[in-house]
């Protein structure tokens, strides 16, 4: 007996170490070599189940092991043997969630390719309904797409976990993988029996650990995979929901039906509110009641355990009375909140009905900012409520659970347990209507915020134009009680302007086509083009105040403190003025006159209201003020006619013939063809001068021009000095007679280029003494 017992401790043993020592060469075959996140292979259902079946059998061998016999014959302790048979289990798990895993895969890949085959037929766009869309199939899409888009993000936070779960579970089974080669080196260099190395020195526990390992790698693996797909269906979902919303927002309309449908809803909602909130106070006005009876009872109770039972029922009433009133200020919220609920259905049809200016998006979305603010601290108060609420009712449910309770206080603790769950029941449900209207505002306060973007450029031209209307209708003043605008002065400043230019335009057609016919003058048809303008200027000022209803008075202040400042400043200014108008009526000078204003000489080409323009023949205007020609003495030289006097003097030498010289000067006069002939011309002999006879001829020219006089003498000196020189005449110049008397020779010296004196001696045959030096210039 004790023989075959012993054989069968061997054999079993044996069984053991070749399990472990194939699991152990699998796990070295199948180490990973790269640090992705791809599976290292690709397992199926059925070799999931063969591990399964093998693994199942080792856990039975392992755990007929188990016991101080075999642990004894076989080196080790009964805890590694336990150990071992644990890790195998642990492996187990993993195995049947690998089989899980694989299941949640092929659901997945059906799914996605289902999806993906609407998708390309267009049924994943299909509606219901046909467009046009209401606002309640919008809102329907919109909820899918949050819903969509939340489990996008959810799949994305789960991918990226079973990403650090797959690259974790990797670095584990390298690190196990390594150690148990470590065991097995530093066991093969032992001489005992392969059975008895597989157990001692925890070459069989590091087995399991190597098996759990790539069991616990093989189900990341495939964890990732199913998150890889569950988020590309995600994403898909997303795109569809998101382009089913495009698609309905695009084919929105007006729908009176639904939005009757929707403000009845409200109605109704708020009728129960009503309802409700009335029973809340009468129920409230008699928990009060009762409250102030029960204070009084408790006044007159001594007994220990009658206080206790009062308290807790006073507990009771008043957990009620807080009931009630929370609860009517929660009715009170519930019916504010549908009430802005109707207000938001209607805008958000005028708003796809088109009938909201930018002015109107503007208000709706600072009121829908304002009410989210507001909704959300309320939310978060009344989160807080409810949790002081919960804290309460397990408070009291503790109570409850006590043995040594009487039937009255259990009473009065149930009653007190039911007020507060009533509570908690009305916070969870006002809770429920806040979270509702908190989305619906916040869709609301999108769709304005997209109507806006949209209308960027007409937004910010209205905003434009609402500062400028603002600036235009400011008033600066009021004149009897009549306002004086920004806009009224702009307006006649505007007139005022086009009535000047207006009034030049029309003062030179009138100019062009009436006073060139009717024969004036020059200077009368400048005076009368003058008068003119002034005069229509004049009434465009008058015009432009009549037209914007400026009264003249407005004026009176500024225009005496305009008297002031110009009997102070503007003396010239108005001595010019008024001489200019003088000018124009005695008409010493006038338009075309050549005058000589000093040494100046020039032609009027006009006379202003302050001063006069003066062209000279260097084609130089000067602007001379007008009282200059009042105060001061001018040479007017066509102030009757334009015939003037012009001479030309030239000199001879001495001895010439004078009569010859009289003749020739005559016939240059008479050749011009622009010299008169009457007033006669006639020649001077003028005088005897230090060098030459001096004549002048006189002759009478009638100029258009400025340099005419000028022009002409010069053209008779050309003709003069042509006949001079037929005739032999010489033209005087200028002399020297030098008379030198010394009574000795006069020594000369001659200085070279280099600067060195070179000495000359020689006689000059002259007197001792200068006698008379004369130096005289003819001009």
């Amino acid at each position: 007996m004790r023989t075959n017992k012993k054989c069968g401790v061997f054999w079993l043993v044996l069984v053991l170490f070749l399990s472990l020592a194939s699991a152990g060469s699998g796990e070295e075959a199948s180490a990973p070599e790269k640090s992705g996140t791809a599976p290292i292979t690709q397992i199926t259902e059925a070799e999931i189940n063969a591990d399964i079946d093998a693994l199942q059998a080792k856990i039975k061998v392992f755990q007929e092991a188990e016991n101080e016999k075999t642990a004894k014959s076989l080196g080790v302790t009964l805890a590694q043997l336990k150990e071992r048979t644990e890790k195998a289990q642990e492996t187990l798990v993993f195995y049947n969630r690998q089989l899980l895993a694989l299941k949640r895969a092929e659901a997945f890949a059906s799914e996605k390719k289902s999806l993906e085959e609407a998708v390309a037929t267009g049924k994943a766009f299909e509606l219901a309904q046909l467009p046009p869309y209401s606002l309640k199939i919008y809102d329907e899409a919109i909820a899918q797409l949050v819903e969509s888009v939340s489990s996008k993000e959810t799949a994305q936070m789960s991918l990226a976990l079973s990403d650090k779960l797959v690259r974790n579970a990797r670095q584990l089974f390298k690190e196990k993988d390594q150690r148990l080669r470590e065991i097995k080196a530093e066991a093969g260099n032992s001489k005992e029996d392969a059975a008895q190395l597989a157990l001692r020195g925890g070459v069989g526990l590091g087995m399991a650990e190597v098996e759990l390992a790539r069991a616990s790698l093989r189900y990341e693996e495939l964890a990732y995979k199913n998150a890889e797909t569950k988020l590309a269906i995600g994403e898909k979902k997303a795109s569809v929901a998101q382009q089913r919303v495009d698609h309905i927002r695009a084919n929105l309309h007006f729908d009176a039906e639904d939005l009757d449908k929707q403000l009845a809803s409200i109605d109704e909602k708020n009728a129960v509110l009503q309802q409700a909130s009335d029973e809340l106070l009468k129920k409230l006005q008699k928990t009060e009641t009762q409250l102030l009876r029960a204070q009084k009872k408790l006044e007159k109770i001594s007994n220990e355990d009658e206080i206790a039972t009062a308290k807790a029922a006073l507990a009771a009433l008043e957990a009620w009375r807080q009931a009630c009133q929370r609860g009517l200020e929660q009715n009170e919220g519930f019916q504010q909140l549908l009430s802005y609920q109707k207000e938001v259905w209607k805008q958000r049809y005028d708003l796809i009905k088109g009938d909201a200016g930018t002015g109107d998006l503007k208000a709706w979305q600072q009121k829908a900012n304002s009410q989210l603010d507001r909704i959300q601290q309320t939310l978060a108060l009344e989160q807080n409520q409810q949790v002081n609420l919960n804290l309460q009712i397990n408070q009291v449910e503790k109570q409850l659970a006590e043995d040594n309770l009487g039937w009255d206080m259990k009473g009065n603790l149930k009653d007190q347990l039911e007020a507060l769950k009533k509570l908690s029941e009305s916070t969870l449900a006002y809770l429920t209507t806040l979270s509702i209207t908190n989305q619906m505002v916040s869709r609301f306060v999108d769709e304005v915020s997209d109507e806006l973007a949209g209308n960027y450029l007409a937004e910010k031209l209205a905003g434009i134009a609402a500062n400028v209307q603002a600036a235009w209708k400011l008033e600066l003043m009021v004149v009897d009680d009549r306002s004086v605008t920004v806009g009224k002065i702009s307006i006649a400043l505007f007139l005022l302007v086009f009535g000047i230019v207006l009034a030049g335009y029309f003062t030179r057609a009138v100019q062009r086509h009436v006073l060139i016919r009717t024969r004036l003058s020059e200077s009368a048809a400048a005076i009368t083009e003058k008068l003119l303008y002034y005069l229509t200027i004049c009434v465009v000022v008058l015009v432009s105040m009549r037209v914007v209803n400026i009264p003249l008075t407005a004026f009176a202040f500024l225009g005496g403190a305009m008297a002031i400042g110009v009997g102070f400043g503007g003396q010239k200014i108005i001595s010019n003025f008024i001489s200019g108008f003088i000018l124009m009526a005695e008409q010493p000078v006038k338009v075309g006159d050549l005058i000589q204003v000093g040494d100046v000489l020039g032609k009027i080409e006009e006379i202003g209201a302050r001063s006069t323009r003066v062209r000279t023949y260097a084609n130089i205007h000067i602007l001379v003020p007008n009282s200059y020609f009042l105060e001061n003495n001018i040479i007017n030289w066509t102030l009757s006619d334009k015939i003037i006097r012009a001479d030309v003097t030239v000199g001879v030498v001495y001895g010439s013939p004078i009569r010859e010289v009289r003749r020739l000067l005559m016939l240059a006069v008479r050749d011009h063809d622009e010299a008169l002939d009457y007033p006669k011309p006639y020649v001077l002999f003028k005088d005897f001068g230090d060098n030459a006879l001096i004549f002048t001829v006189y002759f009478w020219i009638t100029v258009q021009l400025i340099n005419d006089k000028i022009r002409i003498e010069s053209d008779l000196r050309f003709l003069i000095d042509d006949l001079f020189r037929a005739a032999g005449i010489i033209i005087a110049f200028p002399q020297r007679d030098v008379h030198l008397d010394t009574l000795s020779p006069l020594q000369v010296e001659l200085v070279g280029a280099s600067g060195q004196e070179q000495a000359v001696k020689g006689v000059i045959p002259t007197a001792s003494r200068l006698a008379e030096v004369e130096m005289e210039n003819d001009e």
